[in-house]
């Protein structure tokens, strides 16, 4: 309510609304907190688990939140693999929060950007799989110069 300026009365109806319309996020809080009450602990997609020995009834904000961005760091991380054994050419520089950055040679910008899409796409298996959407933003001057590109090389808007 504070950081938005409005009533706390204001924030609950509001947040009542949000849940009311996803109701599945209520029942994924639901079965966190029931796995933090049991086992003291949390399973991402890739089937990978934290451990807490904190109380639990203080972990629930710490679980929701490491469940996606384990996910996402395993995303990136068996995107790194691929990029190093799958796409020759790219040279991994570093993996920065919820990117990758690499470089390549100019010359191989057109062949090489369909690959790395590819070696990128990693299947997170849930019951409905899902792939992270992946874009692209390119310089051959400097960080602060990237402009996004789509998969064949083209500036986008």
């Amino acid at each position: 309510a504070g950081a938005l300026g409005i009533t706390v009365h204001e924030a609950e109806r509001f947040q009542r609304a949000w849940f009311s319309a996803h109701p599945g996020i209520k029942e994924w809080h639901s079965r966190i907190e029931m796995q933090l009450a049991t086992d003291r602990c949390v399973t991402n997609a890739f089937g990978n688990m934290r451990y807490y020995f904190d109380r639990v009834e203080s972990l629930l904000p710490q679980a929701l939140a490491w469940v996606p961005q384990s996910t996402v760091a395993l995303v990136i991380d068996r995107g790194l693999v691929n990029l190093d054994e799958l796409v020759p050419g790219v040279e991994v520089l570093m993996p920065v929060h919820d990117s990758v950055v690499f470089q390549f040679k100019k010359e191989l910008l057109t062949s090489i950007l369909p690959q790395v899409k590819d070696a990128l796409e990693i299947v997170v298996p849930y019951d409905d799989p899902l792939i992270i959407p992946v874009g692209a933003e390119i310089s051959s001057l400097s960080w602060g110069d990237v402009e996004a590109v789509d998969w064949e090389g083209r500036k986008v808007a």
